[in-house]
């Protein structure tokens, strides 16, 4: 919101655990080394980088003349409101434990493979392993707590009349959560980020308002949670989906590939399999051997994203 002169300023951030979609780019961030091909189409576990990538290079840039208003106007912003996703997490316990049976069954099918010269069959005989604790359970990682840091300093260098430092001191910036561990937390590291972009390093927390009604409201609409959620009929073209013509034609290829039976290659194994590569990716901004061969597949059919979509 930008008006002329005003008296008093408000920032308010809403740290959400919604699931927003980011945009589909597949330009620059193929000129950045190590990057899959495929890291566009990871839904929400894709970097946020690759919607901007040049924050891959430069984490705090930000551009304050994206705001500068026409030459014969004054104006200036008096009020923001930032819905913000938690930054980068583990799985969730559940996936934890799915993908641990998934680690187990593809070490297993890779030492019975014949031959396996390739570099990636050695890998996945020697060094894969499920490092994934139960304790993690979709907590924050240290590169989702930089990923909140970075945000309310590009924020702050953006809206420096609103996100001041006098601002937050005097409760004029509201910071509003979910209950749950990973948006607290986020928000701490945005508060954290905030301090540091100030030149403070101490450990100042703000005030902040836990509000699960809207900002998890998908666990109380009526709407979703009865026509959705306990639906049966409301998913059917997902499953009608999962079980086609295109994602048979996935595991037939992943099959052959590396060297998994058919039988073996179930829907539900080759997405985690497919999500177990790309929140590697997403936590160690790395990828391996097996996650190339995994991004030839899929880049062929885009069948794991679609079914996301849907």
């Amino acid at each position: 919101m930008f008006r002329g002169p005003a008296q008093f300023v408000t920032f308010s951030v809403l740290l959400a655990s919604l699931g927003l979609l980011v945009p589909r780019l597949s330009f620059a961030s193929l000129s950045v080394p190590d990057i899959p091909h495929i890291a566009g189409y990871f839904g929400t576990k894709t970097r946020y980088e690759e919607v901007k990538p040049h924050l891959l290079r430069d984490p705090l840039s930000a551009d304050p003349s994206v705001l500068r208003p026409p030459p014969a106007e004054h104006c200036s912003p008096v009020h923001l409101t930032a819905v913000i996703r938690h930054g980068s997490r583990y799985p969730t316990l559940k996936n934890i434990r799915r993908i641990r049976k998934l680690s187990e069954l593809v070490r297993t099918e890779a030492s019975r493979a014949s031959g396996g010269s390739e570099s990636w069959l050695q890998e996945i005989r020697n060094r894969w392993e499920a490092w994934y604790t139960e304790d993690m359970d979709g907590q924050l990682v240290m590169k989702g707590r930089d990923d909140l840091r970075q945000l309310a300093s590009r924020l702050a260098s953006v809206f420096p009349s609103l996100l001041s430092e006098e601002n937050v001191r005097k409760r004029r910036v509201r910071f509003l959560t979910s209950s749950k561990h990973r948006c607290v937390s986020s928000v701490e590291a945005f508060q954290e980020g905030l301090q540091r972009h100030w030149g403070r390093h101490g450990e100042s927390r703000h005030p902040r308002g836990l509000l699960d009604k809207l900002m998890r409201f998908f666990d109380r609409c009526r709407g979703y949670v009865d026509g959705v959620e306990n639906n049966r009929t409301a998913l059917l073209e997902v499953e009608k989906f999962k079980h086609g013509e295109e994602m048979e034609g996935v595991r037939r290829r992943m099959a052959d590939r590396i060297f998994i039976s058919t039988a073996r290659t179930k829907e539900t194994v080759l997405l985690l399999y497919y999500s177990k590569q790309i929140l590697y990716f997403q936590i160690c901004s790395s990828k391996n051997s097996l996650c190339v061969i995994l991004c030839e597949i899929l880049m062929k059919t885009n069948c794991s994203d679609y079914k996301g979509e849907l």
